[in-house]
C-alpha cells in the first residue's frame, strides 16, 4: 500500500479516500474499508477496492559537467555519473555511450552507471571540440537523456597568477576575520577560483570576476593556528598560493546557549518527544537539568548538549505546562522555559482487561471476575449478553463485574458470553470482550420431567399427556410404561416419539367415568437409557388419570320440522325427547303461534297441534326444547300456512225456525257474525212486517224488534236474514214468526222462554208460588192441565233436545 494515502471519515456516512503515488508504487494493492455503527455490540461491514498502480518510465539524469580545456600534448580526463531515480528494480543499471567522440580520445561504459572520457589532443585538434554523452535506462519503455560537453584544445597555455595574496591573519574567537584575493589569466578571462584547508565556520566565495572573498568566524572552541590555499584554475592549468596562516585567540569562558525552543502541543493520550539543544560555544557539553515537570513527563539528559521530553499526559491533564530546562557548563547556568499545552482528547472509551477462558463441569458453579478501566477516571458500565440460562452476570460499580453460574446437567458445551464495559457519560464509547466458557459433560442416568402428576378430564374428551425424558448425555432415552405393574386401560394409547418426548392420548368414553371425584387410573412410566437398559429412573408418584362423568345433552326427536299447511286445515308433530344418561327430561314448545295452537303430552313426549284460521297465513318459527335440568336441547320446526283464500261469513247465532211473538209485546231478535277473514259485513233481511224495526251496526251484529198488535195474532212472518262480505259472499237464517197471544211455557209471563220458568212452574206446584198469569201459558205439554209434566218438558226441551212447546 503506497505510503502517500489519506483517509477522512466526514461524520456523515460518507468518507473521502485520497492516494498519491511516487515511480516506485506501480503494483496491485487491496483496499479495505469498514463502516461501524454505534448498536450494542456495535456491527460492522467491509468494502473490498483493488487498485492498480501503472508503470510510468521516466528518462534518466546525468549530472552536469564541463566545458572543459586541454591544451596539445597533454591529457584530459574526467567522469560522467547519471542516475535513474524512477526505476525501483535495483538489479537494473544505465547504459553510457558517447557520441561525437574526436579523435585521441575514448569513452568507456564502467558498469556502474558512470563513464570515463579520455583525450589526449594533437595539434590538428586545436579549437572548441564536442561530444554528447547519452545515458539509457532498462525501464519499459527505454529512455534516454543527453548531455552535450564543450572540450577547447589550444597549443599551450599560461597559468594564472595570483596578486598579492595576505600570508597571515590574526582574530578572536567570536569575531570575524575576512579579505578579497585576486587572481589574472595572461591568456585573457577570468579563472575559476576556489580554497583549500579552509578551518570551520570560514567560506570563500568565487565572484566569478578574477577575484574571491574569504569571511572567517571562529566559534569559541577554535583558539589555534590555522592555514588554507587558494586555487586559481583556468580550465587547463591552476595557481596556489603559498599556504595563508590564520591565528585566532581565546576568548574566555561563554555560557550555554539553548537552541530557540517554540510553544508545543500534545493531545491527551498522545506521545510528545521535544529535543532540547543546548550549546557551549567553548565547546564543553552542557549539563541538562528539568524543573517543574507534569506528571507523566520524563526529562533524559543524553549527555550530548541535547535533553529530551517524554510527555505522555493522561486523559484528565488537559492545559498549559510551563518546564525549566537548566544548561550548566560548570561555570555558567542559563535557563529556559518551554511551554506545552496538553489539548482536550474528549471522552474516551473504557477498556476491558483480558478474559482468560474458562472451564467447569456440569452440575458445579462457576465464578469469575472482569475489570475494565477508563482513562477518563470515570467507572464504566459493566454487562453481559448471551449470558447462559441460570448464569448471572453483577456490575459491582467500581469498574469490576463478577459472573456466576451453577452449571446443571444440561449445560454442557461452548458459550461465548460477551462482556461490554460502556462509557458512563457516552453509551456510544465502549469495549466489548468474549468470555469463552466450556462447561463438560457429567455421565447422569436419564430423569422423567411431567409437569404435573394428577390429570382430570370429562368422558368424551381427549387427553393429551406429555412424559418427557431427559440424559444429561444429550442421548434421547426411550420411554416406556411400567408394565405389569401399570397397564394402559381401554381408550388409552402410548407413543414413544423417540426424541425424548411420549405421548398419552386417553378418549374415556361414556362408561369409564363418575360424578365427581370421577374415578381413577394409574399410570407410571421408565426412562431407560439409550445405551444402558439397566440405567433408568421411574416417574415418581405414579400419575393418576381422574375421569369425571360428562353430563349430554337430552336427545331430541320431531316430526317434519319443516311443513306447509293451508288456513283451516290442522297439523300435528309429535316431538319426543330422552337423555342418554337415564336423566329426567321435560319437554316444552317456545315461539308458539298467538292462537290454536297446542303443544301437550307426556312430559317426554308431546304433540304440536296448529288449526291456523283464516287470518294465519305466514311462516311460524316454533322451536321444541327438551332439557334435563342442566342442558338443553332445541329443534326449530318452519311451518308455512298459505292462504286458503276467501271465507264466506257465517252467523255465530242459533235461530228456532219459528219463533212465536206475543202480542202487544216486544220481541228481540239479536244476530251475530264472523267472517274468518276479519272482513266488513253487512246484514240484511228480506222483509218489513208492521211494527217491526231491524238496525245493522256493521260490525257483525244487527237487531230485529217486533212489536205486534192483537190484530195480527195468528198471522206468519217468514223473515230471511243474510250476512255478506265485500265479495259477495254470503249465509243466511230463515225464522218464521208467529204472533200469538201467549207464549206456551212462559209460566212466568216474562216472554222468555227459560229455567226461571221451570222454577215458577215448581214453586207453584210445590211451594205454594204464585198463580201463573196465563193457564195456556204454563200448560207447556198442551194436556189442559198444569203439572210437574209441564216442568218435565221445559227440562227435556232446554237440556234433552225435546220438542219447544207448540201454541
Amino acid at each position: 500500500m503506497p505510503s502517500a494515502f489519506t483517509f477522512v471519515d466526514s461524520g456523515n456516512g460518507v468518507g473521502v479516500f485520497s492516494l498519491g503515488t511516487n515511480y516506485y508504487d506501480a503494483g496491485v494493492d487491496t483496499i479495505l474499508f469498514f463502516a461501524t455503527d454505534f448498536g450494542g455490540p456495535p456491527a460492522s461491514i467491509t468494502d473490498t477496492m483493488i487498485t492498480t498502480i501503472v508503470e510510468v518510465n521516466q528518462a534518466p539524469v546525468i549530472d552536469t559537467i564541463g566545458p572543459f580545456g586541454v591544451a596539445v600534448g597533454d591529457n584530459l580526463t574526467f567522469t560522467v555519473t547519471a542516475s535513474d531515480l524512477t526505476d525501483p528494480i535495483p538489479t537494473h543499471r544505465l547504459f553510457l555511450t558517447a557520441t561525437g567522440l574526436p579523435a585521441n580520445s575514448s569513452f568507456t561504459d564502467n558498469g556502474d552507471n558512470t563513464g570515463q572520457f579520455t583525450f589526449n589532443p594533437d595539434v590538428s585538434q586545436v579549437g572548441a571540440q564536442s561530444i554528447i554523452i547519452i545515458a539509457t535506462d532498462m525501464g519499459t519503455p527505454q529512455l534516454s537523456a543527453q548531455l552535450p560537453i564543450n572540450i577547447t584544445v589550444v597549443t599551450t597555455n599560461n597559468p594564472p597568477e595570483w596578486v598579492d595574496p595576505p600570508t597571515a591573519l590574526t582574530v578572536l574567537e567570536g569575531e570575524n576575520v575576512s579579505f578579497t584575493a585576486t587572481a589574472t589569466d595572461p591568456d585573457g578571462g577570468f579563472p575559476a577560483l576556489s580554497a583549500t584547508k579552509l578551518p570551520e565556520n570560514s567560506t570563500f566565495t568565487d565572484n566569478g570576476d578574477g577575484t574571491g572573498f574569504f569571511s572567517f568566524t571562529p566559534g569559541f572552541t577554535q583558539a589555534g593556528l590555522y592555514q588554507l590555499v587558494l586555487r586559481a584554475y583556468d580550465g587547463i592549468d591552476d595557481t596556489h598560493t603559498d599556504p595563508i596562516f590564520i591565528q585566532v585567540y581565546e576568548a574566555g569562558n561563554q555560557s550555554p546557549v539553548f537552541d530557540p525552543v517554540p510553544e508545543d502541543t500534545v493531545v491527551e493520550g498522545s506521545t510528545l518527544t521535544l529535543i532540547i539543544t543546548a550549546v557551549d560555544p567553548d565547546g564543553t557539553i552542557p549539563t541538562l537539568i528539568a524543573e517543574n515537570l507534569p506528571e507523566n513527563a520524563s526529562f533524559t539528559d543524553n549527555g550530548d548538549g541535547t535533553g529530551t521530553i517524554s510527555f505522555d499526559p493522561s486523559y484528565v491533564q488537559s492545559g498549559t505546562y510551563y518546564v525549566d530546562i537548566i544548561a550548566d557548563d560548570g561555570e555558567d547556568a542559563v535557563t529556559i522555559t518551554v511551554t506545552i499545552i496538553v489539548e482536550e482528547a474528549g471522552n474516551q472509551a473504557p477498556v476491558l482487561a483480558d478474559i482468560d477462558p474458562q472451564e467447569t463441569t456440569e452440575m458445579r458453579t462457576l465464578t469469575f471476575d472482569v475489570s475494565a478501566s477508563d482513562v477518563d477516571l470515570d467507572i464504566p458500565i459493566l454487562s453481559a449478553t448471551d449470558v447462559p440460562g441460570g448464569a448471572s452476570f453483577t456490575d459491582n460499580l467500581d469498574g469490576t463485574g463478577t459472573f456466576l453460574w451453577t452449571t446443571n446437567n444440561f449445560d454442557a458445551g461452548i458459550y461465548d458470553v460477551t462482556i461490554t464495559a460502556t462509557d458512563a457519560l457516552d453509551p456510544l464509547l465502549f469495549d466489548m470482550k468474549t468470555a469463552r466458557i466450556t462447561v463438560a459433560d457429567t455421565n447422569l442416568a436419564p430423569y422423567p420431567y411431567i409437569p404435573s402428576q394428577n390429570r382430570t378430564v370429562y368422558e368424551g374428551d381427549t387427553l393429551i399427556f406429555r412424559v418427557t425424558g431427559e440424559d444429561p448425555d444429550s442421548t434421547y432415552p426411550s420411554i416406556i410404561v411400567n408394565s405389569p405393574d401399570y397397564e394402559l386401560v381401554p381408550n388409552m394409547t402410548w407413543a414413544d416419539s423417540g426424541n425424548g418426548v411420549g405421548i398419552l392420548t386417553f378418549a374415556p368414553d361414556y362408561d369409564q367415568g363418575a360424578v365427581s371425584p370421577g374415578r381413577a387410573y394409574y399410570l407410571q412410566w421408565l426412562v431407560v437409557d439409550a445405551e444402558d437398559p439397566t440405567l433408568f429412573n421411574p416417574t415418581v408418584p405414579p400419575t393418576m388419570f381422574t375421569v369425571l362423568h360428562t353430563n349430554r345433552p337430552p336427545d331430541l326427536v320431531a316430526g317434519a320440522t319443516d311443513t306447509t299447511i293451508t288456513e283451516g286445515d290442522t297439523l300435528e308433530i309429535t316431538v319426543a325427547s330422552s337423555d342418554p344418561d337415564g336423566e329426567s327430561v321435560t319437554l316444552w314448545a317456545e315461539n308458539l303461534p298467538d292462537s290454536n295452537a297446542t303443544f301437550a303430552g307426556m312430559s317426554f313426549i308431546k304433540t304440536f297441534t296448529f288449526s291456523p284460521d283464516y287470518t294465519q297465513a305466514g311462516v311460524y318459527l316454533v322451536d321444541f326444547v327438551t332439557s334435563d335440568g342442566t342442558l338443553e336441547t332445541r329443534i326449530t320446526a318452519t311451518i308455512t300456512v298459505n292462504e286458503a283464500g276467501n271465507q264466506a261469513p257465517y252467523f255465530t247465532m242459533s235461530l228456532p225456525s219459528t219463533q212465536p211473538v206475543i202480542a202487544g209485546e216486544v220481541h228481540t231478535t239479536n244476530l251475530t257474525a264472523f267472517d274468518p277473514d276479519l272482513d266488513v259485513m253487512t246484514i240484511t233481511y228480506n222483509a218489513v212486517p208492521l211494527n217491526s224495526t231491524f238496525t245493522d251496526f256493521g260490525d257483525g251484529s244487527a237487531v230485529f224488534e217486533f212489536s205486534p198488535q192483537s190484530s195480527q195474532i195468528g198471522d206468519v212472518y217468514n223473515l230471511t236474514f243474510t250476512v255478506t262480505d265485500p265479495i259477495s259472499a254470503s249465509d243466511e237464517v230463515n225464522v218464521s214468526y208467529e204472533v200469538v197471544s201467549f207464549l206456551r211455557g212462559d209460566a212466568n209471563s216474562d216472554n222468555i222462554l227459560d229455567m226461571s220458568d221451570i222454577l215458577f212452574i215448581l214453586n207453584y206446584l210445590y211451594k205454594d208460588g204464585m198463580t201463573p198469569a196465563s193457564f195456556e201459558a204454563t200448560d207447556v205439554n198442551y194436556d189442559s192441565k198444569i203439572n210437574v209434566l209441564d216442568a218435565e218438558y221445559l227440562i227435556r226441551y232446554f237440556y234433552k233436545q225435546g220438542p219447544p212447546p207448540q201454541n
